[in-house]
């Protein structure tokens, strides 16, 4: 059995049309290049919290039998002041006055200090000893993510128990980036019909190849040494499309102006010393 099919006519796109799609695409290209751009992002370095295990000189010693102790939101101050206490004050305590727990983003509100004696202490401990006290606040700092972490050292004979704050480092700072010529340098695009422009030149006019190379190059003598000029040439549409920066999109399609200029002279008023022939009698 013979198929047959329906033929679906084509409809021609003009060149003014396809140009305009092309900018658009291209602009939309750029946008989601741009978007998706990250390698400038700064992202803060995590900070790592100090390890939890208390290490305990050999002669940090405080003679106290094990004990049960509770506290419900108690102050750290309160909490190391009754240590203190119940021990007969065998060993002393170092609170620095502020810390900064969370340090900010570059160009973000000044950091936050806080006062570590205002750390609301909870937990219920049952036959501990002084050493095992210290252990189970660093335990808590962890799981409440305060990076501040409890150490035994020995001042001469006299134990002391050292609250140390975090050794946080700022982030990297960011290099000042000259916004001009950042802009300057970023990659555009441009489309250009010249299907006017092309023919043979004994009009005026130029081949495709001869157009894209009088373009490029008068961008690159302007601008020696540049890696963003580039020029392509769609022959369905007769379109041109130029890529480099604002300056040099500038410079090229000043050419292509100039260069519709002359094929405009040419056209109207005849070559230069192109004069009628006369007649023959």
């Amino acid at each position: 059995m013979k198929q047959t099919f329906a033929s679906v006519p084509i409809r021609s796109v003009s060149p003014v049309t396809l140009a305009l799609g092309l900018s658009f695409g291209l602009a939309l290209a750029a946008c989601r290049l741009a978007a998706a751009d990250t390698t400038n992002a700064t992202v803060p370095t995590p900070h790592t919290p100090p390890s939890t295990k208390l290490v305990v000189p050999p002669e940090w010693k405080v003679d106290a039998p094990a004990h049960e102790y509770s506290f419900d939101g108690l102050p750290l101050s309160e909490v190391t002041r009754s240590l203190q206490e119940q021990t007969k004050q065998q060993f002393d305590v170092l609170i620095p006055s502020s810390v900064v727990l969370h340090m900010p983003p570059p160009g973000g509100p000044p950091a936050e200090q806080t006062d570590p004696g205002d750390f609301p202490i909870k937990f219920r401990l049952k036959n501990v000893s002084i050493v095992e006290v210290f252990q189970a606040m660093n335990m808590l700092f962890e799981i409440e993510k305060w990076p501040c972490r409890w150490e035994l050292v020995m001042n001469g004979s006299r134990p002391v128990a050292v609250l140390r704050p975090p050794e946080i480092e700022p982030p990297p700072a960011v290099p000042a980036v000259d916004l001009s010529q950042a802009l300057a340098q970023a990659v555009g695009h441009s489309v250009a019909y010249v299907g006017n422009l092309l023919g043979t030149p004994d009009l005026g006019k130029m081949t495709p190849d001869a157009l894209c190379e009088t373009l490029e190059e008068t961008a690159k003598q302007t601008f020696p040494g540049s890696s963003t000029i580039k020029v392509q040439f769609h022959r369905g549409a007769e379109l041109v499309v130029l890529s480099g920066t604002d300056e040099e999109l500038r410079v090229m399609n000043e050419v292509l102006r100039a260069l519709k200029e002359k094929v405009n002279d040419r056209h109207k008023g005849g070559a230069p010393g192109d004069q009628e022939a006369p007649a023959r009698k």
